[in-house]
């Protein structure tokens, strides 16, 4: 770790700019995906799964990516990983036949996921303990500007252009970032910090990690709760242009308006750093307020239907929840390690992604019984259930485990 208390703002822009590749590729195409569906003939509802299939491809690379950010450097893994993501991109952009976009798709999430992990990494190195709390804080923070921006940009695209051209769009983003990783960022990770990658110490790493209370209860807080806001973003286009009549540009505004929330989440939680709370009190906040806001919609359906006033602005309660518990349980899971932390970041990702994947997956299953707007609040229920057994058990660990082969402890996460 060097002796600095902060990477800069540049930094903090171009490292979160990284961790956007996977809600700006998800969010920029949401507007498209009735498109899509007319342009390739795939059966309507069918275009939700290419937010699936890149979301099971992102969560298929963090943890191998975490391995070899260990073994040959954060540098050559971000730009191998963004050079692959542009041209994924561009691929997805050439599609002629819907599962050639699904493919290339899968690639595109696999390149994005490759990158991810590796910035939260470099925070963990490069700062002390409070100022890396902040610095993850404020990264989440710049991510939940993909929201804000993606929605509307993707609508904008979809009025004077096609789908293709999101794509396209997300290929110079993605070469930008490269350029920018090229020209401004030096190694972190000194060699003599760098391990050889085993399959055997890789899964003993893992393992460590996932018996360690406090880095497990934390992974799943944060992969439930981001998996509330994915069911939400995914069912979206079902939800509004279903039940509500809404233009493209119009859902491309409330999307942006919702998503955006999670923004404003981040900086509360870097304020709250500032001051010195803990990891652990403010998921306590960020759950409960998730369990208001979700309640609050259940609620409004069971009694008879939800106004669209009142749906934008209990999502958004609920987006922010999520934007204010997510830096708070990275950080507690990465304060566990004390190296290896490419693996740890890496670990973190892939417990968020799957669990994600797997639940997306099943939202079309869940149209052909319910309404989209039903079945989206069912798996949030879930993903919100399984969050708050997670913090309770995390609330009811009094003691961590010393520190052995790089997996530790902080006072209090």
């Amino acid at each position: 770790m060097t002796g600095r208390s902060s990477l800069g703002i540049w930094f903090i822009f171009l490292f979160g700019a990284i961790c956007a590749l996977g809600p700006m590729s998800i969010d920029m195409s949401l507007p498209g995906i009735p498109n899509l569906e007319n342009e390739l003939d795939a059966q309507a509802g069918k275009g939700s799964l290419t937010l699936a299939i890149f979301l099971a491809g992102f969560c298929s690379t963090p943890l191998v990516s975490g391995l070899v950010a260990d073994r040959f450097g954060r540098r050559i893994t971000l730009q191998v990983g963004l050079l692959c993501y542009s041209l994924a991109a561009l691929a997805c952009s050439l599609s002629t036949e819907f599962i050639e976009l699904l493919v290339a798709r899968a690639f595109q999430g696999a390149a994005a996921g490759a990158c991810v992990a590796v910035p939260f990494s470099i925070v963990r190195e490069s700062l002390p303990e409070r100022a890396a709390r902040t610095h993850i804080a404020s990264l989440t923070a710049v991510v939940g500007l993909g929201p804000l921006i993606a929605p509307l940009l993707g609508g904008v695209i979809i009025d004077f252009w096609t789908w293709r051209m999101v794509h396209i769009v997300q290929a110079l983003v993605g070469a930008a970032i490269w350029i920018g990783v090229c020209l401004t960022y030096k190694e972190t990770l000194l060699p003599h910090l760098r391990k050889q990658i085993s399959f055997s110490s890789a899964f003993i790493r893992c393992r460590a990690f996932l018996k360690n209370s406090v880095f497990s209860c934390s992974s799943i807080i944060y992969a439930a709760c981001f998996t509330i806001m994915f069911v939400f973003i995914t069912a979206s286009p079902k939800i509004f242009y279903g039940d509500y009549p809404v233009t493209s540009l119009q859902f491309s505004l409330l999307i942006c308006l919702i998503s955006g929330a999670a923004f404003f989440g981040s900086l509360t939680t870097a304020a709250f750093s500032r001051r010195g709370w803990t990891d652990r009190r403010v998921m306590v906040i960020g759950c409960t307020g998730l369990l208001v806001s979700i309640a609050a919609l259940v609620l409004q359906k069971t009694l008879g239907g939800i106004t669209l006033v009142m749906l934008v602005i209990c999502s958004s309660l609920t987006i922010y929840f999520f934007g204010l518990v997510s830096p708070a349980a990275t950080h507690s899971a990465l304060s566990t390690a004390t190296e290896d932390r490419g693996t740890a970041s890496g670990l973190v990702r892939t417990v968020q992604m799957l669990f994600s994947a797997g639940i997306s997956m099943t939202l079309p299953l869940f149209f052909k019984v319910m309404s989209a707007l039903s079945a989206a609040l069912l798996l949030m229920s879930f993903c919100l259930a399984l969050a708050l057994i997670a913090l309770i058990a995390l609330i009811a660990t009094t003691r961590l485990a010393p520190k052995v082969d790089g997996i530790g402890t902080v006072s209090e996460p």
